[in-house]
């Protein structure tokens, strides 16, 4: 009863509700399947939000990673395990970083991240920490840079515009290796450690700590690096805000910075050798706008060359140099320069201290210093030829006033580089005595300039033995061997002779003076051409005049050969008797006011007509004398009329030149005695004649 009660009941209420419904008709089907669909697609979507992590982390595994820079740089990293959850960190193993020829050179165990995938999605200006364990790097340098910078500088690329935020990085068990284009290791670094972080709040703030193993024979040897720095976020750590570093590193072979010291002095290259630094540097370009700067380099058995443009090389080797310098200045960020209130740099060879300014720091960085400069010449000296290294003294050197000044950062094929081949540098240098092969100087002072790789020294005031050095001396240091040229002109003007020119070096222009046991008089030298390989002199070419003005000489071995041919002449002439024998030794030669062209070339020098004489007797010299000291020499001798006293000789050889040959060496001349036995034969021949006239005529 109760049922059907509740039944009859309802049915009004339907009937109602549709009236088009008869009794008994089932119900219309509810509209579910809307509902449905939109249950099932939610359902999908979040499974696929859901799988996506999934799904990328395959893809890339797949696929890798292609970065794309200017041009046709890319870069390729390819994984062999990558695993992507929301919830949990991003693992990602055998990461493996092609630089832009393809090549493997930089590999990961392992990259994970701290915060879960969620986290760093909402939020992909801070990605947070990440942590990288058994890294193993191989930088190939090249000469215009290297394939880290390569990847460094097209991921700065990608990344120019868009802020990041927090992010730290830390690299554990790493190691890296430094190889050249043909393989050869240059640096390994074992057991490295890294940890570098990135903090924006309302400013930027980096903090780095490096520290790593030296591999070298055996050893290995640490280096530390610690930075940090605060600032604005969109400024450049190295010209604003606050920071300080701290670099130390024990003897590393030099081989391992090769690359950086090749940019800032191309010409100059680092080929073995061990270096060892402390350096500290800090800086406030917001407050107080200082900059300091000290630390210490110690190289040991340091082997460098220096690199000339035609290709030629030259080797200087260093046992041990210690060099210290000190740096304070105040930043402009106004004009972006460094004005340097103070900077002292000391070393075995030399002391620098001064003051200037950097200008454009973000740019050209114009180089303005100046200030004193005092270094030792000995090292330089040392660097001469054994033959030439003992003549050379200089005593007091030192640098009143030097300048540098100039860009020290270059541009090519679109990017930049420190480069100190581009300076100028200028300063007076003086001296309170000098002895250059036997040409002596006192209180002197000459300005050298070299830009360009040319160095140039023009005298201010250099007395020389008594007259003056006015030559202007160019050192081409970019080829090499380094070589010198001397402007055309008065090098030497009215200088006096010293007996330590005539053995070093005029006996080659004047070979009566060889070897002189003493000599008084003045002379001039000018040149019209000069090319001197320091190296190697005897390859050099030499052209100029010698004026002597007045000269006496007491001969040596050349020119007692010369007198005794003379004293034996005399003596072949009936009623003569010579007394030059006797006073052989000490008998006086002299040379009149004289003008004598002189050229080298070949290993020797060659002179035009050189005219001396003995007494009464005329000499002349012509011919050449090499740099082995042998001769090739025609003489002259002029025999005075007085010797032929009487009509029968004075008729026929009045006027009469002997022209004899001389070879050997300075030190034992040999002369060719054909023309004497000649001359003693017209000697005989005509007293015969004029006796047997005698006797016709009785």
């Amino acid at each position: 009863m109760g049922t059907t009660q509740t039944n009859a009941l309802a049915a009004p209420t339907d009937a109602r509700a549709n009236p088009n419904a008869r009794r008994g008709d089932p119900p219309p089907p509810r509209r579910r399947w809307k509902s449905r669909v939109m249950l099932a697609a939610v359902v999908g979507a979040a499974g696929l939000f859901w799988a996506a992590p999934f799904l990328a982390a395959r893809h890339v595994m797949f696929h890798g990673v292609e970065l794309h820079g200017s041009g046709e740089s890319v870069v390729r990293v390819e994984f062999n395990d990558a695993s992507f959850g929301w919830l949990s960190p991003i693992v990602l193993k055998e990461v493996v970083i092609h630089d832009f020829d393809g090549t493997p050179f930089a590999r990961f165990a392992s990259v994970v991240s701290e915060r879960p995938l969620w986290q760093i999605v909402s939020d992909r200006s801070r990605p947070g920490r990440f942590l990288v364990r058994e890294s193993d790097v191989t930088v190939v340098v090249r000469d215009d840079g290297s394939n880290f910078t390569d990847v460094l500088r097209l991921v700065a690329e990608r990344r120019r515009g868009k802020r990041l935020g927090d992010f730290s990085l830390s690299v554990k068990s790493g190691r890296a290796r430094v190889v050249d284009a043909t393989g050869t290791r240059l640096l390994q670094l074992d057991g490295l450690a890294l940890d570098l972080s990135v903090q924006r709040t309302m400013e930027k703030k980096l903090a780095c700590a490096f520290t790593a193993d030296a591999v070298h024979e055996g050893e290995r040897l640490p280096v530390d690096l610690a930075f940090e720095w605060s600032g604005a976020a969109a400024s450049d750590p190295l010209r604003s805000g606050t920071g300080q570093a701290v670099l130390q590193f024990a003897p590393l072979p030099v081989a391992g910075f090769v690359p950086r010291f090749a940019q800032i002095f191309p010409n100059v290259t680092l080929r073995d050798g061990r270096l060892a630094g402390q350096i500290q540097a800090d800086w406030d370009f917001d407050e107080t706008k200082k900059v300091r700067a000290a630390g210490t380099l110690t190289a040991q058995d340091l082997h460098v060359s220096l690199a000339g443009a035609d290709g030629g090389s030259q080797e200087l080797n260093r046992p041990l140099e210690e060099l210290a310098f000190e740096l304070e200045g105040d930043y402009q960020p106004d004009v972006d320069n460094l004005r340097i209130t103070s900077v002292d740099i000391q070393s075995s060879l030399l002391t620098l201290t001064g003051t200037g300014r950097i200008e454009d720091l973000r740019g050209r960085f114009n180089v303005d210093l100046a200030g004193e400069l005092r270094y030792d010449l000995a090292p330089f000296v040392d660097t001469l030829p054994a033959d030439y290294r003992e003549h050379v003294q200089i005593d007091g050197l030192r640098t009143r006033q030097f300048a540098v000044r100039g860009p020290l950062v270059s541009s090519a094929d679109g990017s930049t580089r420190f480069d100190a081949s581009q300076l100028a540098v200028e300063a007076d240098v003086s001296w309170e005595q000098a002895d250059v092969f036997g040409v002596r100087s006192q209180q002197s002072t000459l300005i050298t300039r070299l830009a360009g790789g040319i160095l140039e020294l023009e005298p201010v005031s250099v007395p020389v033995s008594g007259g003056r050095w006015r030559g202007v001396p160019r050192v081409d240091m970019q080829r090499l061997p380094a070589h010198a040229a001397v402007k055309q002109g008065i090098v030497l003007e009215d200088i006096a002779f010293s007996r330590e020119m005539c053995h070093l070096w005029l006996k080659y222009l004047s070979p009566p003076m060889a070897q002189a046991t003493s000599v008084e008089g003045r002379l001039s030298i000018s040149l019209t051409e000069s090319y001197l390989p320091l190296n190697d002199m005897a390859a050099g070419r030499v052209k100029g005049t010698l004026s002597i003005h007045s000269a006496n000489v007491q001969p040596g071995p050349f020119a007692d050969k010369i007198i005794n041919l003379v004293a034996t002449l005399e003596g072949l002439i009936p009623g003569r008797q010579s007394k030059l024998l006797a006073a052989l030794g000490g008998v006086w030669i002299t040379f009149p006011q004289q003008v004598i062209e002189f050229r080298m070339a070949a290993g020797r020098v060659f002179h035009s007509t050189l005219e001396f004489h003995i007494g009464t007797v005329v000499v002349r010299t012509a011919g050449s004398v090499g740099l082995d000291e042998s001769l090739d020499v025609l003489i002259e001798v002029v025999l005075p009329d007085e010797w032929f006293r009487g009509p029968i000789l004075s008729d026929a050889l009045e006027g009469q030149i002997l022209r004899i040959p001389l070879r050997g060496t300075l030190d034992a001349p040999r002369y060719d005695r054909t023309e004497v036995r000649e001359f003693g034969k017209r000697l005989a021949t005509t007293a015969t004649g004029g006796l047997l006239r005698n006797l016709l005529a009785d």
